[in-house]
């Protein structure tokens, strides 16, 4: 008897040690490598669970620095590293996502990079190896951090609560707040220039003078009436970007009485400045780049410009090239060996607001809004995603309004564009996509779906029905028009039906095995609005906002009946099905945070959930390539761009058990 209670103890012990080393191993694998390293800044845990970023493409260029031959440009959620030795090839080499919060500035001294985040305080970045930035350091400190300059060790950092915090980064890995500087009238501060012994801040209606000669203790010691949304300091001067009131010099010779020296009046909204040999550049918001001569700083002169397809937001310059953040459109690398004929030479494109996604083979099909000024509101972007970590556009198509869906069919990619009805464009070639054939519905198309034959459209006033044997000529051939004031927002088909997700109508199942008059044969009502449509097997999948996905038999057609709602999320948008899982995306929390979420619908009746992103931006839509452990998820997440996404799937080991 002794003998089996030691041995049931013994058992009894072992088996506590294998669940607590399980245990330790499965936080291990929520936890950042820096913390299993030991290092002593450790990062905060991302907002997932199960689902981790592989890649990411696009999102506004906000801000840029140059150093050698890489350019670092902030773009959505990343800090991306550009190889530019070759201007007009610039080259994706590496890039680093911001644990928490959304890039606003960046500053590079050596093999560190500083970048501001918002609400994610200031991170520290390794880049001594370009391809692979590595965050070693953060702080805090700094509320809704907003720009950032770093000068003899010091990093100074403006944020959205009317300061500046100077932050010791003498130690990358250990950054620590010294000192705060407050203006001494109410003033919102933008951005900071460091030249010896003084910092220069200003934002909305003053520049400021702060004496750092003692880096504990900021002093300030004059200011001057101006705006000022970026500066650049150099010799006895310093040049502010003063919105509409174009570039000025302030003489500071004297840092107890600041003098103007010139004003020169841009033709846009000067944000950002930086200043190169005789030369000042900047960011003129609509107008591009304006080089201004400085040789004389009290006679500034307008010596060359160069306009950008977008609204320029800052400006980098490295030996005869200044790039530009470009808002929409990216990174753009101007020629300014001579100013009088400056000229753009080469690009960085992305997606910048993505709302739709589509995928086929190693491409990704994205459907943009915002692609430009003017009239062209949209794009069709191609993104060559054969590397998932580091997706690369490869071909853009642009638009007269959003792109609000897109279906593949072979060559040719269908969209439903908003107020354009359908476009047809052939991507035979990814690099240069060509609009072939069109249709102009009456209103606005939302979704679209096609066959080898067919094309529905799904908009403001029902369901099209287009014969689309001749891409280059679709016909109409039949509509439906939906009930109420909703019209249609997306559509699926299976067998000879459409499934329709009508909005406040909730899902109709509409007959379309007669193109030329399509039917509705029933309804199935949900209790709130039907945004989506995903048809696998027996079951309809609709995305109704606050209620949830409406899991919904439709084996038989004809009488569809509720199997279950999911309710995971707080509202659901969209909806993409492959295997035993859907992809779900839509808010979540009570702060309603944009997530894309994955849940098993191996058994439909009991939907449970497998994991969660929270993705930075608003996610819009979501689409899948293969099933399962090997399925990317690819979410069109607005200014967050393209998401690349997989699902962490693990293994777990069961003690069993059993009496002899």
């Amino acid at each position: 008897m002794k003998l089996r209670r030691w041995c049931l103890s013994i058992l009894i012990l072992v088996v506590g040690l294998v669940l607590t080393w399980g245990a330790v191993l499965s936080l291990a694998q929520e936890l950042p490598a820096e913390m299993l390293n030991g290092s002593p800044t450790p990062t905060p845990t991302p907002r997932a669970q199960n689902v981790k970023l592989v890649g990411q493409i696009g999102g506004p260029a906000r801000a840029v620095t140059q150093q050698g031959d890489y350019s670092y440009v902030v773009t959505g959620p990343l800090l991306v590293v550009l190889d530019v030795s070759d201007a007009a090839n610039p080259l994706r080499v590496g890039s680093y996502e911001m644990l928490e919060g959304y890039g606003q500035d960046v500053a590079v001294v050596g093999d560190y990079a500083y970048i501001t985040a918002g609400d994610g305080g200031l991170r520290v970045v390794d880049v001594s190896d370009p391809t692979a930035p590595v965050e070693v350091g953060f702080s805090d400190a700094p509320s809704n951090a907003r720009a950032v300059t770093v000068a003899g060790g010091y990093a100074y950092v403006t944020d959205y609560t009317r300061r500046v915090r100077i932050i010791d980064v003498s130690d990358p890995t250990s950054p620590t707040l010294v000192s705060t500087y407050s203006p001494s009238k109410y003033d919102y501060i933008a951005d900071v220039a460091v030249a010896g012994d003084y910092a220069y801040v200003g934002y909305s209606a003053h520049l400021f003078i702060v004496d750092i000669t003692e880096p504990l203790t900021p002093t300030e010691v004059s200011s001057y009436t101006t705006r000022a949304y970026g500066m650049a300091a150099a010799g006895d001067h310093v040049y502010v970007a003063a919105g509409s009131d174009g570039l000025r010099a302030i003489d500071v010779s004297e840092p107890l009485t600041p003098t103007l020296a010139d004003i020169l009046d841009t033709p846009g909204s000067a944000s950002a400045v930086v200043v190169s040999g005789t030369h000042a550049y900047v960011a003129d918001g609509n107008s591009g780049l304006r080089i201004i001569g400085i040789s004389d700083p009290g006679n500034l002169s307008e010596e060359g410009f160069c306009d950008t397809p977008d609204y320029a937001q800052d400006v980098a310059v490295g030996g005869r090239y200044a790039t530009i953040a470009d808002g929409e459109r990216g990174l753009r690398i101007v020629d300014v060996s001579t100013p009088g004929t400056a000229a753009e030479v080469g690009a960085y494109d992305m997606p910048s607001a993505a709302w739709s996604v589509a995928i086929s083979g190693t491409y990704a099909y994205v459907g943009d809004y915002y692609y430009a000024p003017g009239d062209s509101m949209g794009a069709l972007r191609v993104v060559g995603v054969s590397d998932p970590a580091n997706p690369v556009q490869t071909g853009l198509l642009g638009m007269s309004g959003r792109v609000n869906d897109v279906a593949l069919r072979g060559k040719y990619a269908y969209i439903a564009g908003d107020n354009q009805g359908l476009r047809v464009v052939d991507i035979s070639d990814p690099i240069t996509p060509t609009e072939v054939g069109f249709y102009v519905t009456p209103k606005l198309a939302c979704g679209v779906a096609v066959t080898e034959t067919w094309a529905y459209i799904a908009g403001w006033n029902g369901l099209h029905v287009l014969d689309v044997s001749n891409p280059l000529s679709p016909t109409l051939t039949g509509t439906w028009p939906a009930p109420g004031s909703s019209g249609a927002s997306a559509v699926a088909l299976a067998g000879k039906y459409a499934y329709v997700a009508a909005g406040h109508e909730g899902l109709r199942i509409i007959d379309v095995s007669n193109p030329v008059s399509p039917t509705e044969v029933i309804s199935y009502t949900t209790s709130d609005y039907a945004y989506d449509v995903a048809v696998a097997g027996d079951y309809a999948y609709v995305a109704a906002d606050n209620a949830g996905l409406y899991i919904v038999d439709v084996s038989n057609p004809l009488s569809p009946t509720l199997t279950d709602i999911y309710t995971a999320l707080e509202s659901t948008q969209g909806v993409a099905v492959a295997g035993d899982y859907a992809y779900l995306v839509g808010d979540s929390g009570s702060d309603s945070e944009s997530c894309l979420h994955v849940a098993n619908i191996s058994d439909p009746a009991h939907p449970t959930q497998v994991g969660f992103y929270h993705t930075l931006a608003e996610a819009h839509a979501v689409a899948v390539a293969g099933s399962g452990t090997e399925a990317y998820i690819y979410v069109a997440d607005s200014s967050g761009g393209l998401a690349i996404l997989r699902v962490r799937y693990r293994l777990y080991l069961p003690l069993v058990l059993r009496n002899s």
